[in-house]
């Protein structure tokens, strides 16, 4: 066992200097340490409940030829490049792998209601999986939609019309919301709220997130951030699902459905 790491070290040591030979870049390790602080001193100073990731999507761009052949060899972190790759050139924020549109300030208030300071607050989010709601769920409901009015000239018949565009003006206004609102991304608690303690608490600590959580929110790993009463990371959507978007994803499921069995009876019974 010895001999065989001995010879895997020495193989990789002139793996190694052959590639300087050979005037590769080779990162050092001082670099390579440096970056690992800056990221988990960007990690630990964050004010929402967040776990260890890059710091910016510009990080995450890897190139479009990179990018393509992590698609068609399946890799799972094809998700964060493509955003990277898209998101990297935009004026636009990350917390965990939400892709910050635009987040305002709110006052902190102490027990006194006096104001001690201010943090961020998120108002439009996308989740990682943005590239399916915005490719797939969104043209999937207008295209079906669309070729039913188009084959049956619907236009033509106000009522048949009339329900299948309410319908599906429910669905997409409650898809977007659903896709576009915070799902409830907690604020980081390094010390447990006011009235806990560690013998009478129900506050679970995070290690993934390094705060403590309440017992129904979980650390989502898709999204990278701990989000209050979590119940799924939805990739139809594109984000997480969690406290305050919850309502309009159960507006989204039933209407969803009710746009597809209005397409498939008009298809079946047009008159």
């Amino acid at each position: 066992m010895i001999s065989t790491n001995s010879d895997q070290i020495i193989n990789e040591w002139n793996r190694v200097v052959a590639g300087i030979e050979e005037g590769s870049e080779v990162a050092s390790l001082d670099e390579s340490i440096q970056e690992n602080d800056e990221i988990a001193r960007h990690w630990r100073a964050s004010p929402f409940a967040v776990g260890k990731s890059k710091i910016t999507w510009a990080d995450e761009d890897v190139g479009c030829t990179t990018c393509c052949r992590s698609c068609f060899t399946g890799k799972k972190s094809v998700v964060l490049q493509f955003s990277g790759l898209i998101c990297g050139k935009l004026p636009v924020g990350r917390v965990g792998n939400l892709i910050v549109l635009k987040q305002s300030t709110e006052a902190v208030l102490d027990d006194e209601q006096q104001k001690i300071g201010e943090r961020p607050r998120l108002q439009c989010v996308l989740g990682p999986y943005w590239p399916m709601m915005a490719f797939i769920t969104i043209p999937g409901l207008v295209l079906f939609s669309f070729s039913t009015c188009y084959m049956h000239q619907l236009w033509n018949n106000t009522w048949q019309f009339v329900i299948l565009l309410l319908v599906n003006l429910i669905a997409i206004v409650s898809l977007l919301m659903t896709a576009c609102s915070d799902p409830g991304v907690l604020y980081r608690h390094t010390e447990l709220p006011p009235g806990h303690t560690t013998e009478s608490t129900n506050w679970i600590w995070s290690d993934q997130a390094l705060t403590y959580r309440p017992p129904d929110a979980r650390f989502d790993p898709e999204t990278g951030v701990v989000v209050a009463d979590f119940d799924h990371t939805c990739p139809w959507t594109g984000t997480a699902i969690g406290e305050n978007n919850i309502l309009w994803f159960r507006f989204f499921v039933p209407f969803a459905f009710i746009s597809l069995i209005t397409n498939m009876v008009i298809l079946v019974w047009p008159d």
